[in-house]
């Protein structure tokens, strides 16, 4: 499992690094690590996938999340566009989160889910 994990990241920095758009878009990152890896090729009309080799085939998930990884420690950065967009999104979240948080009454701001006993 560790080495498939290392491959996936392998492809990852390789098509974030030989394709600076993959930084900015998951869609176009996913499709070239799919070709890289020969889960995809290019067939007359568009792209084609082995069906046998589906259940192979690298989670979506896990690309875009080994591409989020590799961005928080500040390497493969997208556009500057793509990065306020992000942290836009990111500030609404906590704050979504701070008042669904304060509203069902958490004690605790951590993972943990902590809801004070409801009494009539």
């Amino acid at each position: 499992m560790k080495d498939e994990i290392e491959s996936i990241k392998d492809v990852v920095i390789y098509c974030l690094d030989n394709f600076p758009e993959t930084r900015s878009c998951d869609k176009k990152l996913i499709f070239k690590v799919l070709l890289e890896t020969g889960f995809a090729f290019r067939i007359e009309k568009g792209i084609g996938f082995s069906y046998e080799k589906i259940q192979e085939m690298p989670s979506f998930e896990s690309i875009r999340r080994t591409r989020q990884k590799l961005q928080e420690l500040g390497e493969f950065l997208p556009t500057e566009k793509v990065q306020e967009f992000r942290e836009q999104n990111k500030q609404e979240m906590h704050e979504i989160n701070t008042w669904w948080s304060s509203d069902i009454g958490m004690k605790d701001s951590s993972q943990t889910l902590l809801v004070e006993e409801y009494s009539e």
